[in-house]
């Protein structure tokens, strides 16, 4: 049977619970190991330029930065109790995330169609053997497709399409219990 390869240079701590308000930070509950596969988080910045006028010139003289986001990314799990409940939970856009009777048992109540999208907060925490600098505090972070894989000889990984509004700062140090 394939081994799935975790990679072991990051690991993502993740909020429980919804933004309150859209954009700002949630306290980080849960730690989620990535697979190596999934994508790292980074910002895309949306440009404004002057390509389409005529000015008879070959290139762009003016660009603005219209907005941040964050590039869609697919993140890539093992299949574990916590993990799909927090993954379904946010996708469903569920309240809250967490046990209803046992540790194993998840209750979604999803949300009203049409509803706002609830932010969730992501910090992607690089090992100490890379440049610590580099992590960041995502918010407003949403999940716009999840599902599971899995196949005869190797294990089931559960995956997450993320997106979100590019808001970010420079990660807090994470102490584990």
């Amino acid at each position: 049977m394939a081994t799935p390869r975790r990679d072991f240079l990051r690991r993502f701590y993740v909020s429980r619970t919804h933004e309150a308000t859209y954009g700002t930070a949630e306290t980080l509950t849960h730690v989620m190991d990535p697979d190596l596969g999934s994508g790292l988080l980074g910002i895309r910045t949306s440009v404004q330029d002057d390509s389409d006028v005529c000015s008879g010139r070959e290139f762009p003289q003016r660009q603005f930065i219209m907005d941040n986001e964050l590039r869609p990314v697919r993140l890539s799990f093992p299949v574990t109790p916590a993990n799909v409940g927090m993954i379904f939970g946010h996708a469903l856009q569920s309240g809250t995330v967490g046990a209803a009777g046992s540790a194993y048992q998840h209750e979604y109540t999803p949300s009203v169609v049409n509803a706002v999208v609830n932010g969730w907060t992501i910090q992607e925490q690089m090992a100490a053997i890379i440049n610590n600098s580099s992590d960041r505090l995502h918010t407003g972070v949403y999940i716009s497709s999840c599902g599971v894989t899995a196949n005869r000889t190797g294990h089931a990984r559960i995956f997450a399409n993320v997106m979100g509004i590019g808001k970010n700062t420079a990660a807090a140090a994470v102490t584990e219990s």
